[in-house]
């Protein structure tokens, strides 16, 4: 699942339980592989500990701190309150 592909469930009200559902089906499908499946598990669990972010915005964050980035820079209200995110204003 890509982000692009997360924001689309996301903006067509895909529920968060089955959004969660799909990701971890495709996680432990053989024959599917991510580009970086830590970060895809992170995302999910961020997305469960923070319902004001949407998935995408969890995935992000989450790779930015697989690439050791110490801090991930969003404009988005919802992913300002992840860990490691700060909110431009």
């Amino acid at each position: 699942m890509t982000c692009a592909s997360a924001w689309a469930c996301s903006r067509y009200k895909v529920d968060r339980a089955s959004m969660t559902a799909a990701v971890i089906a495709m996680l432990e499908t053989p024959g599917i592989e991510f580009e970086h499946a830590p970060t895809v598990e992170e995302g999910l669990y961020l997305f469960e500990q923070y319902p004001s972010a949407d998935f995408a915005d969890c995935l992000l964050v989450a790779r930015a701190t697989h690439l050791g980035r110490d801090r991930f820079l969003t404009f988005d209200a919802g992913a300002g309150k992840l860990p490691r995110a700060e909110l431009v204003q």
